[in-house]
């Protein structure tokens, strides 16, 4: 199956984008890397085979190049950082 995760640079993202690669599973992410944990989620995701897109949601064509055939789209993605 192909997965989707958006937000999966965050905690919870990249956790379930990695639980995905190891039970077999063909993962895409949709992502920022505004902050170290971030940056470091990204390298770690890309290491496990996930296919990282960075970018956000509000980008319409990475969404469209992020949900090409895939079957299930998680959505994660929150604009924490703006709150302040």
């Amino acid at each position: 199956m192909r997965i989707c995760v958006t937000g999966a640079t965050g905690f919870i993202g990249s956790r379930m984008a990695v639980y995905f690669i190891e039970q077999g599973h063909d993962v895409v992410v949709l992502a920022l890397t505004n902050n170290e944990h971030e940056i470091d989620n990204q390298k770690m995701l890309k290491d496990k085979g996930v296919e990282v897109v960075i970018g956000d949601v509000t980008q319409v064509s990475k969404i469209q190049s992020c949900v090409k055939g895939v079957d299930w789209v998680f959505h994660l993605a929150a604009a924490q950082h703006e709150a302040g």
